[in-house]
């Protein structure tokens, strides 16, 4: 995970996929994020604070399929607060659509 951008508002970052947790430290816990998958170019995920503990919105960009969701206990995003003293930001989970070994991913977060 490296950071790209940081300005007052948000943060633009990238992660490449493992297949397990990927933790984004950001400096905050976003209000919003979205990814955009950089090596095949057909996905992207949005989440948003308050979906935290429940679903993850995924949209085939390229493909133009219907917005499906990823529930975290399937491996979705959720907030990471700090409180392990693994940083602030998000945890990216194992589900394959949003964590797929190998691919770039660019994440812009918002407060």
């Amino acid at each position: 995970m490296s950071i790209q951008y940081r300005n007052l508002v948000s943060v633009l970052a990238s992660y490449s996929g493992t297949g397990s947790n990927v933790t984004l430290d950001l400096g905050f816990v976003p209000s919003m994020a979205r990814g955009y998958d950089v090596t095949n170019g057909a996905l992207g995920w949005y989440w948003f604070q308050n979906m935290d503990g429940t679903a993850t919105t995924i949209r085939g960009v390229t493909e133009g399929a219907a917005i499906a969701t990823i529930s975290n206990g399937a491996g979705g995003i959720v907030a990471l607060d700090g409180s392990a003293g693994t940083g602030i930001g998000l945890t990216i989970g194992t589900d394959t659509t949003i964590n797929i070994a190998g691919h770039g991913v660019i994440v812009h977060a918002m407060r």
